[in-house]
């Protein structure tokens, strides 16, 4: 076997790889009790992730701002002079975002909710809360994204003197593709855009008077 036998194998065999990491669905499943709380887990081809969602931080006290810092910061002139490249970026980003969510598949959807309390006006009127809610997102969720209504599955009831309980699974299917489809039309715009503001940044530098 020569040489460039190799190298074509190689080749052949990163190509093949990179089309099922484009072709094959990545999963991403989010499920919640009152035992475990929330869990997330995703999954593409053989790699795994996941674990417990996790619980929000405290933001870290700000610190007093650095002047070195400030300087490296964009000027409101310079963002100005490129709100055409700016305009053309945020355009192909939301369309990129389009992109993404309709290729959103809900493989799956389950959710059981029971509303209980000791009070029955209480509970009948966090019930009709619930329900207000919930049908109208439903509604607006099955609009937004495709769902397979075989697997989903929504219990909503009211039971007086019992406790309430809630579990949530939701599994979630999206082809790479259709990130790399949302992705590519933004790379040109955002390159442009940088290579303006690099430009007009170093302009702005070479005005600045020297220090005394």
């Amino acid at each position: 076997m020569t040489a460039w036998s190799i190298v074509g194998i190689v080749l052949a065999a990163l190509a093949l790889f990179a089309a099922a990491l484009v072709l094959i669905p990545g999963r991403l499943l989010l499920t919640y009790d009152a035992q475990s709380g929330f869990l997330l887990r995703g999954s593409v081809l053989f790699f795994r992730f996941g674990g417990n969602a996790p619980s929000p931080k405290k933001k870290p006290k700000a610190d007093a701002p650095d002047p070195e810092k400030q300087k490296l910061s964009l000027n409101l002139r310079t963002l100005r002079a490129h709100t055409q490249e700016l305009s053309e970026l945020l355009g192909k980003t939301v369309q990129g975002l389009g992109t993404v969510v309709r290729g959103i598949v809900v493989k799956e959807l389950t959710l059981l909710c029971r509303v209980g309390g000791d009070d029955p006006a209480e509970t009948a009127d966090t019930y009709g809360r619930i329900c207000a809610f919930l049908y109208p997102a439903l509604a607006a969720l099955h609009s937004a994204l495709r769902v397979c209504e075989q697997n989903e599955r929504i219990e909503l009831t009211c039971a007086f003197g019992e406790e309430s309980r809630l579990e949530f699974r939701m599994l979630l299917q999206l082809r790479a593709i259709h990130v790399v489809r949302a992705v590519l039309p933004i790379i040109p715009p955002a390159f442009a855009l940088l290579r303006g503001l690099r430009r007009g940044g170093a302009a702005a530098s070479r005005k600045r008077p020297p220090k005394a």
